[in-house]
């Protein structure tokens, strides 16, 4: 007497899932702590590229590096990019979110899962670590809403512009300032911006925290993946504190240069 025979879903496949088989896939990995780490670790390699990128362009700025010429023509092209700049933007807005919403969850996990202080010396300095991990990205993430209500959006306004009609300063909008091209000036706005010494302060004390972010970050980045090994420990720790270092302190020295005057301002700005 032979079996019956068995129904569809008996049959081993080898195929890879597809669609919401994917999702379903991926959703016990990304929901566990190792997944969330793994995620967190990559988003944070992402947005570390980002601003390493980012000051290299800001760099630009400084009269050794080309000056007005070289950032206003930067910034005109990055415009120029159209679309691909808002799929750009689009791509680090999703990478930012997602990095501080599982470093968070994360954070509510561990305090959950030790609500009793670590007594042990060992236990209490990795204890501190994350602690300030946590406060410095909430710092940072404070920094860049104000930095682009400052630069990007125009809210903040912190140093007249001069009027090349009337001949004196008025509280120009930083976006409505262009160059003699005719290019958004992005040279005068940056200028004007740190001219003001609370500001300049205020982006001071931001990278001091982006620094101390990033020197633990980078590490945590290499221990996740598991590259961080007794062997490798000495290179992984003067790597990430120097990395940390070279990226808070080009962007202090380009806000030093400004306010000290070492970036001069253009004799006129001109107003759309």
């Amino acid at each position: 007497m032979s079996s019956a025979a068995p129904t569809k879903r008996d049959y081993p496949t080898n195929t890879l899932p597809s669609g919401k088989g994917v999702l379903n896939w991926l959703k016990p990995f990304v929901t566990t702590s190792v997944g969330m780490k793994a995620t967190t670790a990559v988003t944070g390699i992402f947005l570390t590229g980002f601003v390493i990128v980012h000051l290299i362009g800001n760099l630009k700025l400084l009269p050794a590096f080309g000056g007005q010429e070289a950032i206003n023509s930067y910034a005109k092209f990055l415009k120029d990019l159209g679309w691909l700049l808002w799929v750009a933007r689009g791509g680090l807005l999703t990478v930012a979110v997602v990095h501080i919403y599982l470093a968070l969850t994360l954070a509510l996990r561990a305090s959950a899962a030790r609500p009793v202080p670590y007594q042990h010396p060992g236990t209490i300095q990795a204890s501190t670590s994350s602690v300030t991990m946590h406060w410095t990205g909430l710092a940072i993430l404070a920094f860049v809403v104000f930095h682009l209500a400052h630069y990007t959006f125009g809210w903040v306004i912190t140093t007249p512009a001069l009027d090349p009609v009337s001949g004196t300063m008025v509280d120009a909008n930083y976006l409505s300032l262009v160059d003699r091209q005719g290019r958004h000036d992005v040279y005068s706005m940056v200028v004007a911006g740190f001219r003001n010494p609370v500001v300049s302060a205020l982006y001071i004390v931001a990278m001091v925290f982006l620094y101390f972010h990033l020197s633990h970050g980078i590490g945590s980045v290499f221990q996740t993946l598991g590259l961080n090994t007794p062997r490798t420990q000495p290179f992984v720790t003067g790597l990430s504190r120097s990395l940390a270092i070279l990226l808070a302190a080009g962007n202090i020295w380009i806000v030093v240069a400004v306010w000290a005057g070492f970036v001069p301002e253009v004799t006129k700005v001109v107003g759309r």
